[in-house]
């Protein structure tokens, strides 16, 4: 089974818009290199950017391309403020946000959110509650960025996908 392709058909059901059922595309297939790979997130991410590069490239559509170049930018919103700020300052996801779109509760700002999230958690060696908590300390849809944040670290392994105590 493609993880991508399987991802976007899935999402596709209720979401038309190309934005969406591709990033879900898109974190079907990072959850599925992310288990088989053994690598840390960040070099997945990396090497998904490349395969996405390349869906572009292959697009049928104006709609199709403009949906990959938006995942593209999330992608590298990510990637760009995860080593534009080693610190993690408390409101780097409402910077993401506010950098990602005009509106909060996007497609992309979401992803980008989740993407730095997991990013930082693999680079730093944040436990599951560490990184979950930061995740929703933002002004934006934090459930959202949790939960998608949430699936990726479950399958990182190590610390990552194990909690120190009780989430509240």
């Amino acid at each position: 089974v493609d993880s991508f392709e399987f991802g976007c058909r899935s999402a596709a059901i209720t979401h038309g818009d190309a934005v969406a059922y591709l990033s879900a595309g898109l974190l079907s297939q990072l959850i599925t290199d992310i288990i088989l790979s053994n690598k840390p997130v960040i070099e997945v991410v990396e090497a998904l950017a490349e395969k996405i590069i390349q869906k572009r490239n292959d697009a049928k559509s104006a709609v199709e391309d403009e949906g990959y170049a938006e995942c593209l930018e999330a992608m590298t919103i990510a990637y760009d403020y995860l080593n534009k700020y080693s610190d993690h300052p408390a409101d780097i996801l409402d910077l993401i946000g506010n950098v990602a779109g005009p509106k909060l509760f996007t497609t992309k700002v979401v992803l980008s959110q989740s993407l730095y999230v997991a990013m930082a958690a693999s680079r730093n060696d944040w436990s599951a509650d560490h990184a979950l908590k930061f995740a929703v300390t933002q002004s934006g849809d934090s459930d959202s960025v949790a939960a998608i944040t949430g699936g990726m670290l479950g399958v990182m392994g190590g610390k990552q996908s194990e909690f120190s105590q009780d989430l509240k």
